[in-house]
């Protein structure tokens, strides 16, 4: 009524006047009160428009209530369109009543087959009347259909033929039967959300609905959409804005479209499961309280409403509803009671689900209410459906009277119990299900009369089993026979079934059982056949498995089933290993809507899963679960007894005793004992805490297998067990573990399975055997030839401690891993995984077929889960006609499983890595024999391999070399771990068959050296030689001189060299040093062992360790590592490597840091070398080979796919000419099984002699130590390498630098390799670093601006100009030799060693040695350069002015200059060098060049000279005296020299440069331009030469040692200072003569008067501006020289001078000429110079402003530039204080006024300079408060 009046529908009364809502009896929707306020709710918010968004847990009715909604809502439409279908057709059989009054038809019969009726009569008469009623017919569904609501589907094109023939009729009837069924638009859309489903998918979903929306706007219709699961939605976003925006991408969405969402409760698995190990696989949790949801965002989590759950009542109320559904003639008491069993059913699962919470939750923290809402989950509505629906399975399909059941129980009541039996009670663990059951038998009334819920279930169980056909071996187990009946009845019922359990609990079996039983009318009992075949679809889960996988498998399926009929086929999806598929990846989530037919109903396929542990709640609440907890004892009795009593082809009896140590047993006693210790073990988590992490069940059935399999033939009914049998089963079953465990674990057997073993230690040792053995042992067991699954033997699984597969490799060594064996091995490269993965799984199905080869699988995890089904060992057999049995298993490949053929001979074995183990599942773990293999297994396993001689000797040296090891340190070895390193070397030394034990195998000699070198190479895989055994012989020698050994040795070897004696191996061999000789033989195999190990060893030491542990390390070895091996260049290496041309080491692994060169090296392959990058091709020769076309280079990073790899690989095997291949690896970029792949594949292919391959794996920097091991296994050599060498091919010889660093004997350093390495980089930074002049003439000179690499070229060619007898580069390297002394190599090696040992380095040795010797020759020759090229002298050099006398004066100096000043330990510590060159003189001009060889050191040491001895000798007045103190001051000045020459070479260098240029009139010359020109700044020189010229005739006369004498040219030119700056300031001849003429003075103010004066006439002639202002311009920069310290107080003076200056500048400034001129003659027509010109102010106001702008600008500019001279130091200090403070009141004014032609900043720089030159003497008037701040804070 409520829903009748909130809806607007209208009620059906029945016949007994009770009132109801048709649409819901239509579809059996049992509406209890709580649904009813449900869809109220639902509905509320529709009409008002709020957004609906339910919250509630799992299967409770969410969809379907809404699906109802949907259905009320357009119940009236529904009901209208349905009226209107029936009007019609009543209409039209009224109209054909008509038109054929005489056809009678039975009106009990409905509309449409009265209507057929019709159809049949008018078919019977002339085709006239056929065509009349077709018309009819025709006529009235057309016109119907037309106007037909919109709700109606759309009437498809109906061609109705007019011939009246059958044809109409047919079309006519399929027309009328398409109108009557009234097909409706679909109103429901039920989308449902999960993780993976992307926005344009629910774009795709919600666009039907939007059409069906738009079609039927016209009516009352709604369009419900319901969103389940929102909060598993990626696209949280585009959810948010259908719910509450009602848009769709930014478009509204169709009013009648009405939104209704659900979603879980946020609940995260807090249960045991969720923990790291495998604990979790064992099926102890049958509860799952969570939920894989994301938490909603706030806009809406904040609109949600609590949906709630039924209470008892209504789920009781319920319950009563529905049985009366299904029958209401039952007993009203049978009634009560089923619905009280039910409902406390119900409910009793949910009290055990809250205990099992709280006892199991990882979180102690949980408390009663979360467990119980957790628990509320675990069943709901689904559950009690689920119950209906077996129960209406077994009442009509499955009868469940067997042959011992009572006939007394009630059908129903029969039913009904096996049906909550399946659903609760089979879903709890042992001890839940013991209180289930308790309480359900407390409800029991009659139960003398009637059966209990277990006698139900068992009646049920049996008569399935009984039926059954179980395979020989099998133990029919009660688990076994409850999988059995729950899968069989789920699958022909279609109710989903979950089963969990550990791994081994039958759960594939039992599918399989039930399908090889389940054929129809094929299978092999009348039972069966009368119940639906099965055909299983088989997905096999994996990590990986994917959504559209899953949906793809069902849709097969379901297409299936659509073809066949349901009675005689069933479709079932078997998903094996649910488990494994990440819960994060929400791959499964796509079942929520597969597993469910309409209103909750069972899906269209049947399901079946297993897994060890149980999914979350909203999976395993959609179906019913099995839960196969861990066997308890009985079980486990049972299980032991099925397997050791199976009778054997070779057995007469049966199996009743078990006999062990003489000793009889009752069968049930042992197999008691067993079981009893495997369940200790499993418990005693204390002692043995691994045991139930890494074994289970099925290792234990497979240990009992083996008992039975390898004991003796059954005689007497007694089973023989030997203590090695049993101890080989546990070594074949229990195994993969450390040996101290595994020895523990024995002993636990032992003492308590068989305790009459009173020794049990002795037993242990006694039988426990090499893990090598037992693999061996094991890969060689073959099928007996009772060939049944039970004889099958284990497929196996190698657990490698090594990470590099070389224990594979050791497998394939000692023989275990033959040719017989296929390796397939996966890469991991993601580009074409899916290929190769197909491509294995192709190859291993093969072999699995033919079983010729056993497959060896590594670094398959990618597709391991294919294989589940195989590696199980459950085949399925097939029987042909003749008897013959052939084995099948299922192979998946994604959601594609097919089962394929496996041959009984097959056998697998599975390799991993330790670091993977932990990340096994369970059930692929314990599907193997599992044995664990490390380095130290193989070695002892060779070891025991040997005759005790060579054991012994091998031992010793072993240790031996690990004390060599741990003197130079772990570290030192570039490994993961040395010690597995250098085991990994004397295993590699030990030949796979030795054959010494033959000694007249041995050939003899003409030595000792020759025939131990025989017995040596005859035992061992060692690569000496006769020297090397003959330096082991002379170290014993000298060892044992003087005592009996080596008189015995002495005697043996003269005997030998004579022919008369033989050693004595034998002794040695059987480890009876009888003599002292074999002492002392033994000694030598063992000197001669070790070396060879060490030296391998040494491949992997870093060189920078072993130099800081060289004092520990003998010089031999030192020698071998630096003189013989190659630690530092690739290119070298490979040279080596190609030389040798050893067959038995052609793979090379090279361990290298990431560097430029490493990163550097580029892809190469054997091409056309013409058409090549000219810089590819010096790197390759530069670091790989010489000659490019014999190597090949690839980087893994480049290629693409593992087919790349292999086609690039086997393209350069069949290559003749390339001989060398380098695979480049970046291990910061690719993982270890990439390399491990690609070792694999090398290692199967067959090279010529000539051919290495070279696996370069180089590290980052950052890493301190091996990542990937170094192991010498499989013919592959592994060398450590520290440097790949130089791009540019100036790789350094640290060989050669580390030998004499290291001061082995005979090792000297090549400096001219090591500077010649050193050199072009030093080039480049003198050329970056190093700055020079840019005034020099000279087209070629280094002193112009130029490019870097111009620069470069040039300073290359001034190194190779001849100075003297050498070249410059020669004499500068020199130097540096001369510098780089032994001590001083030393210390920087030890440096850089240092720096990396500490840590603060992450350079390779190399680098850093190569840096710092880099760094040292870079700072010395820029610094050497840089002291060289002081004043342009390396323009000296160039060949257009050099000649042989600078040469002579060049060399003279610079091997006696001292460069570059500092030592190289300072040189060292520099930063880079940038210091300014020595500026030229500021006279000197631009294009100034140096013609005089280092005439800045020269003349600054004659200068230092000449004030020494002006000081010493005389006064400072003294040089002016008299012209005849000449000789004796230069006398003074050379002695002075000389004393100088005794603390630095250059004075004595000076002294004969002052002799050599006293011979030379020209370079004397040129000597006195430098010093003319270069220390006083003269341009006129010709004047000035013929002065001085003039002078040095007047003293040579007087004393001719003066002639041309520097010495007394510097004395000169200081004495007459004043008179050479006068004459150089004439700057024309025609000036200076007239100056003579007039007899002018030199000195001071006189001499500037008389100058000005001249300058000052020639303004008012007509004068050439240009050279005016030029030859002004030369004598004012002379000005302050010329006054020698004096002040112009003469107005007048001042007033011509600024005239001067003024007129200077205007020319400068480019100002016209006319007004230079009106200014000109403005001052030359008033006469004298005005007087106040004398001031700046005075001067400034010449220079009026002018209406011309661009004369204006230009004033403006002048008036600038006279500030700035007028206000400069110089002229500052040559004008008298007065006039300086009159302007220095002007420059105060100006800055007050702001005058335009003077800014602030330039204001306070000439208020400074003026306080500077004057200090307190200026006296400004102005308050201060009227300047700007920065005046106020100068003055």
């Amino acid at each position: 009524r409520y829903l009748s009046q909130a809806l607007s529908i209208p009620l059906t009364e029945d016949e007994n006047g009770n009132q109801y809502l048709q649409c819901v009896n239509d579809h059996k929707f049992v509406l209890t009160l709580d649904f009813t306020l449900k869809l109220l709710n639902i509905h509320e918010h529709v009409s008002c428009g709020a957004p609906c968004v339910m919250e509630g847990e799992t299967g409770v009715s969410k969809t379907a209530l809404t699906k109802m909604y949907s259905i009320l809502v357009n119940s009236q439409q529904m009901q209208i369109a349905s009226v209107s279908t029936m009007d019609t057709l009543e209409s039209t059989l009224q109209e054909l009543m008509t038109l054929f009054p005489g056809v009678v038809v039975d009106n009990e019969e409905c509309m449409m087959d009265r209507i057929f009726t019709f159809l049949e009569i008018s078919s019977q008469h002339t085709s006239t009347d056929v065509y009349r009623a077709v018309t009819v017919i025709c006529g009235r569904i057309s016109v119907a259909s037309s106007k037909r609501n919109a709700l109606f589907l759309d009437m498809p094109s109906f061609v109705v033929p007019n011939d009246g023939g059958i044809d109409v009729l047919a079309q006519t009837k399929e027309m009328l039967t398409w109108f009557s069924q009234s097909d409706l638009e679909q109103l429901f859309f039920d989308i449902n959300i999960h993780a993976s489903m992307t926005a344009e998918e629910i774009n795709e979903k919600l666009s039907e609905a939007k059409r069906v929306a738009r079609k039927v706007a016209g009516s009352d219709t709604k369009v419900v959409v319901f969103l389940d699961e929102i909060n598993t939605a990626s696209v949280l976003g585009l959810i948010k804005e259908i719910i509450v925006d009602r848009s769709l991408n930014g478009e509204p969405l169709e009013e009648n479209i009405v939104i209704v969402a659900a979603c879980n409760p946020v609940r995260k698995s807090s249960l045991s499961q969720v923990t790291a190990n495998r604990v979790s696989d064992l099926g102890r949790e049958w509860v799952s309280g969570h939920y894989q949801v994301r938490q909603l965002p706030p806009s809406l989590s904040t609109i949600c409403w609590d949906y709630g759950a039924l209470k008892r009542e209504q789920e009781k109320e319920f319950i009563q509803q529905r049985i009366l559904m299904m029958d209401q003639n039952l007993p009203i008491s049978l009634t009560s009671r089923m619905t009280e069993i039910l409902s406390s059913s119900h409910e009793f699962i949910r009290e055990l689900a809250r205990d099992h919470i709280v006892k199991c939750s990882s979180s102690a923290s949980m408390d009663e209410s979360e467990a119980f809402l957790r628990a509320r989950s675990v069943v709901s509505l689904r559950d009690i459906q689920r119950v209906f629906h077996l129960t209406d399975y077994f009442l009509n399909h499955f009868a469940l009277e067997g042959s011992n059941s009572d006939n007394v129980t009630h059908p129903f009541r029969r039913a009904m119990l096996v049906s909550v039996a399946i659903v609760y009670y089979l879903r709890l663990d042992a001890a839940a299900r013991n209180i289930f059951v308790q309480k359900v038998n407390n409800l029991l009334t009659e139960q003398d009369e009637e059966c209990g819920l277990l006698d139900a279930l068992g009646s049920a169980i049996d008569k399935v089993v009984e039926e059954t056909e179980i395979p020989k071996g099998i133990s029919l187990t009660l688990g076994l026979k409850e999988n059995i009946f729950v899968t069989l009845v789920c699958t022909l019922s279609r109710v989903p079934l979950m089963i969990i359990g550990p791994p081994g609990c039958s759960k594939t079996l039992a599918v399989s059982i039930v399908n090889d039983n389940a054929n129809g009318e094929e299978s092999p009992s009348q039972f069966y056949r009368d119940l639906a075949r099965i055909q299983p679809f088989h997905y096999q889960c994996s990590k990986t498995s994917t959504s559209n996988e899953v949906a793809s498998l069902f849709s097969r399926a379901n297409q299936r089933q659509m073809t066949v009929d349901r009675a005689k086929q069933q479709c079932l999806v078997f998903m094996d290993e649910a488990g494994l598929p990440e819960e994060e990846r929400e791959s499964l989530k796509v079942l929520h809507y597969l597993l469910e037919g309409h209103m909750s109903s069972c899906p269209n396929v049947a399901f079946v899963c297993i897994t060890n542990h149980i999914l979350d709640a909203a999976k395993s609440n959609r179906c019913a679960c099995l839960l196969r907890p861990e066997p308890d004892m009985e079980e486990l009795s049972c299980i032991s007894k099925g397997v050791l009593c199976q009778k054997m082809q070779e057995d007469s009896n049966s199996v009743e005793l078990v006999c062990f140590r003489e000793k009889v047993l009752e069968m049930k006693e042992f197999s008691d004992r067993m079981c009893s210790c495997y369940m200790d073990l499993m418990k005693d988590t204390d002692r043995f805490s691994f045991f139930v992490d890494f074994f289970g069940l099925r290792d234990f059935i497979h240990f009992l297998k083996y008992l039975r399999r390898a004991a003796p033939p059954v005689k007497e009914s007694i089973l023989h067990i030997t203590e090695e049998v049993f101890v080989n089963a546990l070594e074949r079953n229990f195994n993969g573990i450390d040996k101290e465990k595994f020895v523990n674990m024995c002993a636990f057997f032992v003492a308590k399975g068989l305790s009459s073993c009173d020794q049990i230690r002795p037993v242990l040792e006694k039988y426990i055997r090499d893990p090598m053995e037992v693999i061996h042992n094991a890969l060689s067991e073959q099928p007996t030839h009772d060939v049944s699954r039970y004889n099958l033997p284990r497929y196996k699984m190698i657990i490698d401690h090594t990470n590099d597969d070389s224990i594979t490799r050791l497998l394939q060594i000692s023989g275990v891993l033959n040719s017989s064996h296929a390796f397939y091995k996966l890469s991991g490269i993601d580009e074409g995984a899916e290929i190769e993965k197909l491509n294995l799984v192709s190859r291993v199905k093969f072999a699995a077929q033919y079983g010729k080869k056993t497959v060896v699988l590594s670094q398959v995890e990618g597709v391991s889960e294919c294989f589940y089904d195989l590696f199980n060992q459950h085949f399925k057999e097939f029987r042909k006609e003749d008897g013959e049995v052939t084995y099948f298993a299922n192979i998946a490949i994604g959601g594609v499983s097919r089962p394929c053929p496996v041959s009984p001979s097959f056998q697998c074995v599975v390799h991993v890595q330790s670091a993977e183990l932990a990340a096994l599942p369970a059930p692929f773990l314990n599907r193997f024999e599992k044995f664990q293999l490390d380095v130290d297994d193989i070695l002892r396993y060779k070891l025991k391999q040997l005759p005790p001689g060579l054991s012994d000797i091998l031992s010793q040296s072993l240790q031996d070399s690990q004390d060599f090891v741990e003197s130079i340190g772990d570290m030192s070895v570039w490994s993961r771990s040395a010690a597995d390193t250098l085991k990994s070397i004397y295993i590699s030394l030990i030949r796979p068959e030795v054959c010494s034990d033959n000694i007249e195998t041995i050939a003899r000699g003409e030595s000792i050296a020759f025939d131990v070198l025989s017995f040596i190479i005859n035992n061992f895989e060692v690569g000496v030689t006769v020297e090397d055994i003959q330096s082991c012989i002379d170290s014993a020698r000298v060892e044992y001189r003087g005592l009996k050994e080596g008189v015995e040795l002495e005697r043996v070897i003269a005997c030998i060299n004579m022919g008369k004696a033989a050693l004595p191996f034998e002794d040695v061999l059987n480890d009876c040093l009888r003599t002292p000789l074999s002492r002392v033989l033994k000694q030598i195999i063992l000197s001669s062992i070790t070396r060879c190990a060490v030296i391998r060893l040494l491949h992997l030491v870093r060189p920078d360790a072993l130099y800081l542990r060289r004092r520990a390390v003998p010089c031999e070895m030192l020698r071998i590592y630096f003189g013989e091996q190659e630690h530092f260049s690739l290119k070298r290496l490979i040279g080596k490597l190609c030389e040798s041309r050893n067959a038995a080491s052609q793979l090379h692994i090279v361990y290298a840091r990431s560097d430029s060169s490493s990163h550097s090296l580029p892809s190469w392959s054997n091409i056309d070398i013409d058409g090549i990058d000219p810089s590819i091709l010096h790197r390759v020769r530069s670091l790989v080979h010489d000659d490019p076309s014999t190597v090949e280079i690839h980087h893994l990073d480049l290629m693409n796919c593992e087919s790349e790899i292999r086609t690039t690989f086997d393209s350069w095997v069949s290559k003749g000419n390339v001989t060398t291949f380098v695979m480049v690896v970046d291990m910061k970029m690719q993982s270890a099984n990439i390399v491990n792949f690609i070792r694999s594949y090398v290692e199967q292919a067959t090279l010529s002699s000539d051919k290495n391959f070279i696996l370069l794996l180089h590290f980052p920097l950052s890493c301190d130590q091996c990542i990937y091991p170094a192991l010498f296994l499989g013919n592959w050599s592994c060398i450590f390498l520290d440097d790949i060498g130089d791009a540019d091919g100036n790789t350094v010889d640290f060989n050669n630098v580390l030998q004499s660093a290291c001061s082995l004997t005979g090792q000297k350093l090549n400096a001219d390799t090591l500077l010649a390495a050193l050199k072009p980089k030093a080039l480049q930074y003198v050329a970056s670093q190093v700055p020079f002049y840019s005034c020099s003439k000279q087209p070629d000179s280094i002193n112009q601006v130029m490019t870097l690499t111009a620069r470069m070229d040039c300073i290359e060619k001034i190194l190779a100009s001849n100075v003297g007898q050498a070249t410059l580069e020669t004499i500068l390297c020199r130097k540096f030799i001369v510098m780089l002394t032994d001590d001083r190599i030393r210390e920087v090696v030890h440096r850089s060693a240092h720096a990396l040992a500490s840590g603060n380095s992450k350079l390779s040795f190399s680098s850093a040695l190569t840096s710092t010797l880099q760094s040292s020759f870079n700072k010395f020759l820029a610094k050497s350069v840089l002291e060289i090229n002081v004043w342009s002298n390396l323009d000296v050099l160039d060949p257009s002015s050099a000649d042989a006398e600078t040469d002579k004066i060049f060399s003279l100096v610079l091997n006696r200059l001292s460069l570059p000043g500092v030592p190289l330990e300072e040189l060292i510590l520099l930063r880079d060098i940038s210091h300014p060159l020595q500026p030229l003189p500021m006279e000197v001009e631009k294009e100034a060049i140096a013609v005089f060889p280092f005439f800045f050191q020269i003349s600054s040491l004659i200068e230092m000279a000449i004030d020494k001895a002006n000081f010493d000798f005389l006064d400072q007045s003294s040089l002016g005296q008299n012209d005849d103190f000449g000789p004796l001051f230069v006398e003074r000045v050379d002695a002075l020299l000389c004393e100088m020459a005794d603390g630095t070479e250059m004075a004595g260098a000076v002294r004969d440069i002052v002799t050599y240029v006293a011979g030379s009139e020209r370079l004397f010359s040129r000597y006195l331009q430098h010093i003319l020109a270069w220390r006083y700044g003269c341009r006129n020189l010709e004047q000035v030469e013929k002065w001085i010229s003039q002078k040095l005739d007047v003293a040579s006369m007087l004393d001719e040692s003066l002639h041309c004498n520097i010495l007394y040219l510097h004395i000169l030119c200081r004495k007459n200072v004043g008179s050479i700056l006068r004459i150089a300031s004439w700057d024309s001849e025609c000036i200076a003569k007239e100056l003579l003429q007039n007899g002018v003075q030199f000195e001071g103010i006189s001499f500037v008067t008389t100058v000005s004066s001249h300058f000052l006439r020639l303004l008012s002639e007509n004068f050439e501006t240009k050279k005016w202002s030029d030859s002004f311009s030369v004598f004012l920069q002379s000005l302050s020289a010329l006054m020698e310290g004096c002040v112009i107080e003469d107005e007048d003076l001042l007033s011509n001078l600024r005239l001067l200056i003024l007129v200077n500048v205007l020319i400068s400034g480019d100002v016209e000429e006319t007004a230079i001129l009106r200014i000109v003659q403005s001052i030359t027509e008033a006469g004298d110079t005005p007087k106040d010109m004398a001031t700046a102010s005075g001067c400034l106001d010449l220079l009026k402003d002018s209406k011309d702008e661009t004369t204006l600008a230009k004033l403006k500019d002048a008036k600038d530039q006279l500030m700035r001279i007028f206000f400069s130091p110089w002229w500052l200090k040559v004008i008298s204080d007065k006039i300086c403070n009159d302007d220095a009141f002007f420059l105060v004014s100006a800055i007050r006024h702001q005058y335009d032609y003077i800014t602030g900043q330039m204001a306070v720089v000439h208020l400074r300079n003026v306080l500077t030159s004057r200090g307190n003497r200026i006296q400004p008037a102005l308050p201060t408060s009227t300047y700007p701040p920065s005046i106020v804070l100068l003055l």
